[in-house]
């Protein structure tokens, strides 16, 4: 589904019990974007169920009542959980033909966002425009949310910088470390990723 789109379901509630559900995302499901469908033995409780007629008719209503009970969850917990997890556009600027640049564009699609790839042939004078200081620069930049974001940054980082919105220009992991999201390798260390601001030293925003 596409952000804001809603779709109608349907589904049979015969069996008790807590039902969780979320996305395909696993990311989401542990930072708490999953929603419980709670299935009643019966509705209303059984205490009066001897005095329905013995056709069964009572047992076709509490089944609606199920049902239309769990289509009225379903929709408010998916508004909430698609609305979370609306993410904005990035641009991501790169030299023509670069491998890696495309494999962190796809790495971050892979994880809801929607990615714009732009060849350009003056990288440096996109970085300069965008704060980058030389000792930060990474394989490509991005522009998202408001932020420039430097290099193969992983999605969790990314995630974080767009929930928490801190007062900075944007992060960096700088260069183009083996076995970050994009690049071949495996990783060896954990990556410094840091802040893009007026500093003279490099603040590091987070350690991943």
């Amino acid at each position: 589904m596409a952000p804001r789109e809603k779709v109608e379901i349907a589904f049979v509630a015969d069996n008790p019990g807590d039902w969780m559900f979320h996305c395909h995302i696993l990311e989401h499901m542990a930072g708490g974007m999953m929603g419980v469908i709670r299935v009643a033995d019966a509705w209303p409780p059984r205490r009066n169920f001897n005095t329905k007629p013995s056709n069964q008719t009572g047992g076709f209503s509490t089944m609606r009542s199920i049902v239309s009970i769990g289509l009225f969850v379903v929709a408010a917990l998916w508004a909430i959980t698609s609305q979370a997890g609306e993410k904005p556009e990035a641009i991501l600027y790169k030299t023509p033909n670069c491998g890696c640049c495309e494999g962190h564009a796809d790495y971050l699609r892979g994880y809801g966002y929607k990615v714009t790839a732009k060849p350009s042939h003056n990288m440096s004078q996109i970085k300069k425009l965008a704060g980058v200081p030389a000792s930060l620069e990474g394989c490509h930049t991005i522009k998202i949310g408001g932020y420039v974001v430097e290099g193969h940054v992983p999605v969790n980082v990314l995630d974080k910088l767009l929930s928490e919105r801190p007062k900075i220009k944007g992060i960096s992991l700088p260069g183009m470390p083996q076995g970050s999201p994009g690049m071949s390798g495996h990783k060896s260390a954990p990556f410094a990723i840091y802040e893009i601001d007026s500093s003279v030293t490099p603040k590091v925003y987070v350690v991943e």
